[in-house]
């Protein structure tokens, strides 16, 4: 009987960990370049408080009522779906 619960990463792992030698070096140099320019990028700076209410994920930043209750309509969703 297979274990309960195996994640997506657990799987890549074991793929990865039974693949030719010569694989997992090509890998590791990708995945250094990759991560590499992914820690190169800047982080957004906020220079007022106006700037940190455009941000994608605050749905109730403004002050208009329909927006408050958009965002918990949707916040219900998220909990009740999962």
């Amino acid at each position: 009987m297979g274990r309960r619960g195996k994640s997506v990463i657990e799987d890549l792992l074991t793929v990865v960990a039974r693949a030719p030698w010569p694989v997992a070096v090509v890998l590791a140099v990708v995945s250094f370049m990759v991560l590499n320019q992914v820690a190169r990028v800047e982080p957004v700076q906020a220079v007022s408080t106006a700037d940190i209410s455009q941000s994608p994920n605050i749905d109730f930043a403004s002050t208009d009522d329909q927006a408050r209750r958009m965002y918990f309509v949707r916040s219900a969703r998220r909990i009740s779906s999962s």
